[in-house]
């Protein structure tokens, strides 16, 4: 049985157990089952408890951006997302991160087998006007056959105009259509947001998420060998910024799984196991990306 499951069913048990009385059958085989519990619990998870304990909670990747307070500056957070798409920056990725970020993308709207040649990469981007209104795109990254629309959003939501009726990813939208510079390319156009929120044109902007820039930062990382010391460090950095948006929550969750963990350690039960199972799971990408930092 499943661990999470079991869990669940020997604190259903137990709950029912509390409210009987002369049960004794009941309670030996409730014990027994919380004895292969805490067994299994700390078969599974003891190495990672041990490595929160003695480095995690210590020393990670810092995520900068946040830790000064700009965690939700939209500006700066495209800017550091474009650095480290652009092959010609020297985070020592080459095109290794654009190439996962954007291969879903290449593959669903066929694009060349090597598409990723000559890419450009702006931000804050003049597309076009409409309506009068000017339209400036967060990243636009195009070569000679594709042009690749990303606007990013991190608290705000499509801003609207006095003097258009369109929301801000219609006009976009439209003025890209409208421009003669991406006449002849192949239009692709990316939503991105913290959590996946779905614009009004669904249809032509594709949904992005911050946590799908982790993962696909995470395969780089999790590949042998796959990139130098320096690239790696470079991107544990970011995707520590990407993944935590709010450092003080982070760090009041970190000090209570740390609570938590020597309280196991001196003295399992249940609910304890239950509780750090929650945060673990809460923190599931940031504990990768700590962990590729200590596997380096």
């Amino acid at each position: 049985m499943d661990i999470n499951k079991l869990s669940k069913v020997v604190a259903q048990i137990d709950s029912f157990y509390q409210k009987k009385e002369d049960l004794s059958n009941l309670k030996s085989d409730i014990e027994k089952m919380k004895e292969y519990y805490n067994r299994e619990w700390k078969n599974k998870n003891n190495t990672f408890l041990n490595n929160f304990v003695d480095k995690y909670y210590n020393a990670f990747p810092v995520p900068v951006l946040t830790v000064c307070g700009k965690g939700t500056r939209e500006i700066r957070f495209t800017k550091y997302l474009a650095y480290f798409l652009d092959p010609t920056n020297s985070h020592g990725l080459q095109d290794q991160y654009l190439k996962s970020v954007l291969l879903n993308y290449a593959k669903r709207y066929e694009l060349a087998i090597n598409w990723t040649d000559n890419f450009k990469i702006e931000t804050e981007q003049y597309i076009g006007k409409v309506d009068g209104v000017t339209c400036m795109c967060d990243i636009v990254i195009s070569n000679l056959e594709t042009v690749i629309f990303i606007e990013n959003k991190i608290l705000s939501s499509e801003s609207s105009h006095p003097g258009s009726d369109m929301g801000q990813l219609e006009r976009y939208y439209h003025a890209s259509k409208n421009n003669r510079a991406y006449s002849d390319k192949k239009k692709i156009y990316i939503y991105l947001t913290p959590g996946g929120k779905v614009p009004g044109n669904s249809e032509v902007w594709n949904i992005m998420t911050y946590k799908y820039l982790v993962k696909k930062g995470l395969e780089l990382l999790e590949k042998p060998n796959y990139i130098s010391n320096p690239a790696k460090s470079n991107l544990l950095q970011f995707l520590m910024d990407l993944s935590v948006m709010s450092y003080d929550s982070f760090l009041i969750d970190l000090d209570k799984m740390k609570n938590i963990a020597n309280s196991i350690q001196n003295n399992f039960s249940l609910n304890k196991a239950l509780k750090f199972n929650r945060l673990k799971s809460k923190y599931q990408l940031e504990f990768r990306i700590i962990g590729e930092a200590y596997n380096g």
